[in-house]
């Protein structure tokens, strides 16, 4: 199981009278296990946008905590989803050519 967070997102905006100013956005930082992988908007049903690839069976898990920590009955869609038979592809391809180099 993995440790999700959901840590809002601030940025620093420029105003004409104050300065600059932080501003809290509409969208929730996703840090699982400590690690920033992602965002996902605070609205009903917002989709989660990893930053990096992960297979979609784990996309899958930390999906259903977003919605637990959301309230929300379903878990929420993902974006550029990588399916573990497409790691596993990868994978075997990378071993099959370390199996077919030849160094002689």
């Amino acid at each position: 199981m993995y440790q999700v967070e959901l840590l809002p997102q601030t940025v620093k905006q420029r105003h004409n009278l104050l300065g600059e100013v932080e501003v809290e956005t509409d969208q929730f930082l996703l840090v699982v296990n400590g690690k920033h992988l992602g965002y996902v908007g605070k609205h009903p049903g917002a989709h989660i946008s990893f930053v990096t690839d992960l297979p979609q069976s784990i996309q899958q898990e930390i999906a259903a905590q977003v919605a637990t920590l959301k309230n929300e009955e379903k878990a929420p869609k993902t974006t550029a989803p990588v399916s573990d038979e497409q790691v596993n592809e990868v994978l075997r391809a990378i071993a099959n050519e370390s199996d077919t180099d030849d160094d002689t």
